[in-house]
């Protein structure tokens, strides 16, 4: 049976940094690390996310505002609005579009 390399390094706490020779001396070669990973190519492996295709996809037309509006209040006529307030409900949108 063979005998483990053993490095005992002096000091005292609990936490120690290790230098380029020790590291070596236990075996790991940092500059090597390193210089694998930086030879690594990084964007060959990865699949595109958004794949780009020739056509730019068509601009669909939002629904207009009023349209909204009309929308909305055919929906609150259908539950349960008096329809006598609906004209009093499209003239205070109108008023306050904003909001």
């Amino acid at each position: 049976m063979r005998s483990p390399p053993c490095l005992i390094l002096p000091g005292d706490g609990d936490e120690f940094l290790l230098g380029r020779d020790a590291l070596k001396a236990l075996g790991i070669d940092v500059e090597h690390q390193l210089a694998q990973l930086a030879g690594q190519p990084t964007l060959t492996d990865e699949a595109d996310e958004f794949p780009v295709g020739d056509a730019i996809p068509e601009v669909q037309e939002a629904p207009s505002v009023d349209d909204a509006v009309e929308h909305l209040v055919a929906q609150a006529v259908a539950n349960g609005m008096s329809v006598q307030y609906v004209a009093a409900v499209r003239r205070i949108l109108a008023e306050f579009h904003d909001v």
